[in-house]
């Protein structure tokens, strides 16, 4: 784990930018032994990023910008947890594509070296995308097989809707 010299936080061996300030984590990166990790490029720039993922002057600063795939998995989740009680078919969809998209944003996060954050909002993702489709799937099981009389359901709701417009 690497400490960034501005804000003290801990990140990632790999990362070059830091996940919290966005400072540039190869600035003071000095070794135990005290000598400097940085190393002279072909083209005679000295460079403490050794993979080649960019040091350059328009990397300093840079704040990490929230995965988008992240976003997305995290609205599909809460949209397929809301519509499992109505909306079978489309949050199992919903569901299944929350899932999908917060397992690829997650790995993109972390082979982004810092660049990217938004791991816990694909966690979320995830997690919530799996209840939604779970509970989507249990619903349209018990409606099918006949344990859940939807029709039944529908009449009751619409007679108590109807009783609600009646008193007003």
């Amino acid at each position: 784990m690497k400490n960034c010299p501005q804000c003290n936080s801990l990140n990632d061996d790999l990362s070059t930018v830091c996940s919290s300030c966005g400072s540039d984590l190869n600035d003071a990166n000095v070794s135990n032994s005290g000598t400097s990790n940085q190393f002279e490029m072909d083209n005679g720039s000295s460079s403490g990023d050794q993979f080649g993922m960019g040091n350059s002057p328009s990397m300093r600063g840079v704040s990490a910008k929230t995965n988008g795939l992240a976003i997305a998995s995290m609205v599909l989740g809460i949209v397929s947890v809301v519509l499992s009680c109505c909306c079978g078919i489309v949050a199992v969809i919903c569901g299944v594509l929350g899932i999908i998209m917060g397992i690829i944003g997650r790995n993109k996060i972390k082979a982004s070296g810092g660049l990217e954050k938004g791991n816990g909002m694909a966690m979320a993702g995830i997690i919530l995308g799996a209840i939604g489709a779970s509970i989507s799937v249990v619903g349209l099981i018990l409606i099918r097989s006949g344990v859940i009389d939807w029709d039944m359901l529908v009449e009751e709701l619409m007679k108590q809707n109807q009783q609600n417009l009646d008193l007003q």
